[in-house]
């Protein structure tokens, strides 16, 4: 069969059929990982929706909390609600300082905060980061609810999606089959509107007839498998005869589709119609690649190799609690005729005649009993945190409790962490690319509905001094997220004040060598040395004073300690006169200064 003369369900299914393979490669390391690492998320689910709940093979119970702990404090570190974790910034240089633009971009900061505050954004994001930690690509989508207005996330179970990629290992669309849904959701979902026997009829000619069924008699739990496919408009999926390309503007068109199907799974049945056709001005979902090969579909995270190090971590616990065991309730040696006679438990009560007395149960002595040491359990959990860089996040902890009586100096602060953040940067500009993600879909929904400064006169009015700004050269020239939260700050701190901690250094043991201990003083210039490390450590603008006014004060210093030194010179003088041979006036200068000075 040629490829226009299948469905487009066929279509999709053939596409999640061809890349079960390379899923199936991690499957069972995901499977292990959430044995280990997530049994909150351990649940897998047959055809009859059953919840299959692993974990039983946990003896520690240090894996799972060595994640949570990372993930949470990564997050904390990266998107705090109570925080300002980014900011915009224009792409060109040459715009900064314009106010205009500057109070746009703080209006939109503001706003979009606002949207991230009314949406469910901050609430999925432990789950989000956890999944991204341990099992690898999490993805959610991003829509807007139509009763509301506000902007959801609808976060989408790991074993549920495929995420396809290009050959620059960008994704260009994800295939979603999940087991889920409920009948109230698939009516609320696809027959939307007031009128209840509107929305039944619709429900008749695109549910199946089980589905629709279950509707009707008000069986709103019954679940089904829903299909959901989202690619690029210029995919050759939607090349499929009878797929009507949604609506689209002629001078802005959609750039992504997406397409919901029933699984009917039915004999001789062809799906031919979908449930629903959409399309979208921007990618309608995001997902966070951990560390993902570009040759493979599926991300890795710390869990991957760390697991190795649980394993380990298991069968001492196993062994040791084994060896308990055997330590308090040991093999007994019973004779034949004592077979089924003898009660061990605590309150057993056993009689024995005389004879027997002699020939009581004993424990059968071991050949060897396992000592574990405490190190070993502490070494093979340190081992297990490292892969998770809990040593970086407990250094912030360290910081901030610092015993009374010792400080840390900034610079000291700054070379603790740039080693051991160095090692973090990869997660951090991972973690950034799919907040920048999440920022564009968010603008572009508001941008659609015109709300706030996303409004046509207000966006007209910056086009406007962006072409007065740079000569109507604007292609390309927008706004852009600046992401400060703690991680990203500490990794940039330590970047601009290396170079001014090697500058002072080096200059010190230069002067030093050369007999020149003031050889810093005098070639780097002090206030713009300052200015840079306050910029460097990210103190507000407003508390540094301009250079004409530090100068002013330096200049009113100097002139102080000079008339201290002056007056202080005279007093010594003054008191010098007390050996002079002739008599002072008492009303002179000359006494009134000595008497002050004594």
């Amino acid at each position: 069969m040629e490829y226009k003369q299948k469905t487009l369900y066929e279509h999709v299914t053939e596409r999640w059929t061809e890349c079960e393979s390379s899923y199936s490669r991690l499957q069972t390391a995901r499977t292990h990982i959430c044995d280990f690492f997530r049994p909150d998320l351990g649940v897998d689910y047959d055809e009859s929706h059953d919840m299959l709940m692993l974990g039983g093979d946990i003896y520690d119970g240090s894996g799972p909390w060595v994640a949570r702990t990372a993930a949470m404090a990564f997050m904390g570190n990266s998107v705090n609600k109570r925080g300002d974790w980014w900011k915009y910034q224009y792409t060109d240089k040459r715009v900064e300082g314009v106010d205009e633009l500057d109070e746009h971009a703080q209006a939109q900061k503001e706003h979009i905060s606002h949207v991230y505050q009314r949406g469910n954004f901050y609430d999925v994001q432990p789950q989000f980061t956890l999944d991204g930690w341990t099992i690898g690509g999490p993805l959610h989508f991003i829509e807007e609810d139509p009763g509301t207005g506000f902007v959801m996330c609808i976060p989408a179970h790991w074993m549920s999606y495929r995420i396809f990629y290009d050959r620059f290992n960008r994704s260009n669309g994800v295939i979603v089959k999940d087991t889920q849904w409920t009948a109230k959701k698939c009516f609320d979902k696809f027959c939307p509107g007031r009128n209840m026997e509107t929305r039944l009829q619709r429900a008749e000619k695109i549910f199946s007839i089980n589905l629709f069924t279950a509707i009707r008699q008000g069986n709103w739990n019954n679940r089904v498998t829903i299909w959901r496919a989202v690619f690029k408009a210029n995919d050759p999926i939607w090349d499929t005869e009878g797929f009507e390309r949604p609506v689209s503007s002629r001078f802005n068109p959609k750039t992504w589709y997406d397409v919901y199907f029933e699984d009917i799974q039915r004999p001789g049945v062809r799906q031919t119609k979908p449930l629903l056709t959409g399309g979208y001005y921007s990618k309608p979902f995001v997902h966070w690649d951990y560390d993902k090969k570009p040759w493979e579909t599926a991300s890795r995270t710390p869990a991957f190799a760390a697991i190795y190090d649980n394993l380990s971590l298991q069968q001492i616990m196993k062994l040791y609690l084994d060896d308990l065991k055997m330590a308090v309730r040991p093999a007994m040696a019973v004779l034949t005729g004592q077979k089924g006679r003898i009660d061990f438990s605590s309150e057993g009560e056993n009689y024995f005649n005389s004879n027997e007395w002699n020939f009581l149960p004993k424990p059968i002595e071991r050949v060897g009993n396992i000592k574990l040491e405490p190190e070993t359990m502490d070494r093979v959990k340190e081992n297990l945190s490292r892969h998770f860089h809990l040593e970086m996040f407990r250094m912030f902890t360290d910081l901030a409790q610092a015993p009374s009586g010792k400080e840390f100096k900034v610079m000291q602060i700054a070379e603790m962490a740039g080693e051991r953040m160095t090692t973090l940067l990869p997660t951090i500009e991972s973690h950034e690319n799919y907040l920048a993600q999440v920022d564009a879909r968010v603008r572009d929904i508001e941008r659609q509905a015109g709300r706030g400064p996303y409004n046509r006169a207000d966006m007209e009015n910056v086009l406007d001094i962006l072409e007065w700004a740079l000569d109507g050269d604007v292609q390309g020239v927008g706004l852009a997220p600046e992401f400060m939260g703690t991680l990203r700050q500490t990794q940039q701190t330590q970047q601009r004040l290396k170079p001014i901690q090697y500058a002072v250094g080096a200059l010190a043991e230069i002067g030093a060598a050369t007999g020149n201990p003031n050889l810093a003083r005098f070639m780097l210039k002090d206030y713009e040395l300052a200015d840079e490390a306050l910029t460097a450590v990210n103190c507000p603008q407003k508390l540094i004073r301009e250079e004409k006014d530090y100068q002013q004060i330096v200049a009113q210093f100097e002139q102080s300690v000079a008339q201290d030194k002056r007056f202080a010179q005279m007093v010594e003088l003054m008191k010098a006169t007390k050996s002079v041979t002739s008599a002072v006036a008492p009303d002179s200068i000359m006494a009134q200064l000595a008497g002050a000075a004594a």
